[in-house]
């Protein structure tokens, strides 16, 4: 039996019962509906065969545009779906609230993603009570990362913080979207900034050291800010001999004695000469005895803790640069 499109509707329609056949023709137009229901008119009884033709021919078309991705459910099906379902004033309000949570969602995505040294040299500048926020919904595997990176007297201020917080309130969350957008900003900005002073030390570095060393002086009298940035930057680890004993106290309170001792198996004498004289004799002894205990250290291991004393270094001038003896 070879029936046309309509004639198929008229059966399909009457094969799923009133309701959904209610619902089917609210999305038709009078013309289409009128055109069908004609033809719904007609019908006596449907055979078996005509039943089985015209779901199978549903079927089939329902299956190829699942695979096609051809049936994707706009958002203007969504809103008439909730309008009528829950009324306008609510539906209105549901979709906020899903797109809301949708946009923490992706933010919180996108900050779950930014290296970890990155997002600590953000976090530490900002309202502890800003950082306790980020840290409730970030990962939490990131979230504990962050926090063992931060000074134990921030540490303690966030835990308590976090001990007495129970989320944003719905009148908040666009602040917390806000909050998020506004990191992942300063993430990428300092990314590119950390990027162009790349180039210049590797420029200054190709030049010879008299010329280098007037240019970075002429610029500490035009913007003494970015000089001793890239001054920090530049710095390596012989330099760290240079430093005021002041300094190498702050060095002494954050690298522990026992990498200290790893570092000091591959170090000039005048180095170490420099850290003993600014601590105690026991100490002294301690890495001392440390050195002798074990004398198979790789070079790879004696390298990672030079760099990792190093970038402690870095930390320390950062805050203060005003820092090199004369």
């Amino acid at each position: 039996m070879n029936l046309n499109g309509k004639e198929k509707s008229a059966v399909f329609l009457v094969l799923v019962g009133i309701d959904k056949a209610t619902e089917i023709l609210k999305e038709l137009s009078m013309k289409e509906i009128e055109d069908i229901i004609k033809y719904i008119s007609n019908i006596n009884f449907i055979s078996n065969e005509v039943a089985i033709q015209v779901l199978s021919e549903f079927n089939i078309s329902f299956n190829k545009c699942m695979y096609d991705r051809v049936n994707f459910i706009s958002k203007k099906f969504i809103i008439s779906l909730l309008e009528k379902v829950l009324g306008e004033n609510d539906a209105t309000l549901l979709l906020k609230k899903i797109q809301y949570k949708k946009n923490i969602s992706d933010s919180l995505k996108k900050l779950n993603m930014i290296p970890l040294k990155n997002i600590v040299d953000i976090l530490k500048n900002e309202h502890p009570q800003i950082i306790t926020t980020i840290l409730f919904y970030l990962d939490r595997t990131l979230a504990a990362n962050i926090l063992s990176c931060f000074e134990e007297k921030l540490c303690i201020d966030i835990i308590t913080r976090i001990t007495k917080f129970s989320g944003v309130h719905k009148c908040g969350e666009s602040e917390l979207v806000g909050i998020i957008n506004n990191l992942l900003q300063k993430c990428e900005f300092s990314f590119l900034k950390k990027k162009g002073i790349s180039v210049v030390i590797e420029l200054l570095k190709l030049i010879n050291k008299s010329r280098e060393k007037n240019i970075l002086d002429k610029m500490l009298v035009v913007n003494e800010t970015l000089a001793k940035t890239i001054q920090i930057e530049m710095l390596e680890f012989s330099d760290i001999l240079y430093l005021d004993d002041i300094y190498i106290r702050c060095i002494l309170n954050e690298f522990s004695l026992e990498k200290l001792s790893i570092v000091f198996r591959a170090s000039a004498q005048q180095l170490k000469e420099k850290f003993y004289k600014n601590m105690p004799q026991e100490n002294i002894d301690f890495i001392n005895n440390l050195c002798c205990e074990d004398l198979s250290m790789s070079d790879e291991v004696i390298l990672e803790h030079k760099n990792k004393l190093l970038d402690v270094v870095k930390n320390i001038l950062r805050k203060n640069s005003s820092c090199f003896s004369e």
